[in-house]
């Protein structure tokens, strides 16, 4: 992407939602994780919902860039900023990832721990995720009818919070407002703070909730 940006002179945003505190050996991103300089990038966008526990988010990028935002988005940018206590909640965050990078690796082992085991799965659900993605999405293996796969994936995850005290969900969209609509899955989060024995008992869950195929 950075070679056809360079080639035909455009810009290169990267909204890392899903990747920031996550990606890469620090948590900086995917530009860490693919070792690409900061700089090769126009802008950066990322939320502070995810992988830091407060809310809104922040914009990165090359002085002029940054520049014309500021300018061009004043009154929303000064309307809409962080409270301050909220903005300390994200530095404090921010400080806990930098001066332990270890919850990046624990993360990262969690995640493919779990992939792992969900791949035993494949027979009723199937994930597409990467191995190191934290979210993973569970989908039915079987072609069925959007409905019916709606009430066998909320049978899952009745089944797991009934029978194991495990909340999951299933993922919503707006139908009427999607370009493509997804195809109906189990959003499911690993973070650094699961123990072997939590993704064990959700795996176990889960298979148990396969095996009686519960409908909503």
């Amino acid at each position: 992407m950075i070679e056809l940006k360079n080639r035909y002179k455009v810009r290169l945003f990267i909204d890392e939602a899903c990747s920031f505190g996550v990606m890469g050996e620090t948590g900086r991103g995917i530009t860490e994780h693919f070792n690409i300089p900061m700089e090769e990038v126009d802008l950066i966008t990322a939320t502070l919902e995810a992988a830091i526990p407060g809310y809104g988010g922040f914009c990165v990028g090359t002085s002029f860039v940054v520049d014309h935002q500021r300018l061009s988005g004043l009154g929303y940018c000064f309307s809409a900023s962080l409270p301050p206590f909220q903005a300390g909640v994200a530095i404090a965050a921010l400080d806990i990832l930098e001066s332990n990078p270890e919850i990046i690796r624990s993360l990262k082992e969690n995640c493919i721990y779990m992939h792992d085991l969900l791949i035993k799965l494949s027979s009723e659900l199937i994930t597409l995720s990467d191995s190191i993605s934290p979210i993973k999405h569970l989908y039915i293996a079987e072609p069925i009818q959007r409905t019916q796969a709606l009430n066998r994936l909320n049978g899952i995850v009745a089944y797991v919070s009934s029978k194991e005290g495990i909340a999951l969900t299933v993922a919503q969209y707006l139908n009427s407002e999607e370009h493509k609509l997804p195809p109906p899955s189990i959003r499911l989060i690993v973070t650094a703070a699961m123990t072997a024995e939590d993704i064990d008992r959700i795996f176990s869950g889960l298979k148990d909730a396969c095996k009686n195929q519960v409908d909503s």
